[in-house]
């Protein structure tokens, strides 16, 4: 799924920690696409987010 990513910085800040706090956890892989050469929060464009076999197993599908 993709992940519309939000136009204000605080809301992109939240977004991201939620995101790699799930990946953290081994329930999502996340892939960032920046414009820049980094994953600064202002840089992305696009998140792509999938839920691994460990996610589906919670009954996590909601994110």
């Amino acid at each position: 799924m993709v992940v519309e990513w939000p136009d204000n910085s605080a809301e992109r800040s939240g977004l991201k920690q939620q995101l790699d706090n799930m990946k953290d956890e081994g329930l999502v892989n996340v892939t960032y696409t920046s414009l820049g050469s980094s994953e600064d929060v202002k840089n992305i464009a696009y998140v792509s987010v999938s839920l691994t076999p460990e996610g589906r197993l919670t009954g996590e599908d909601e994110c």
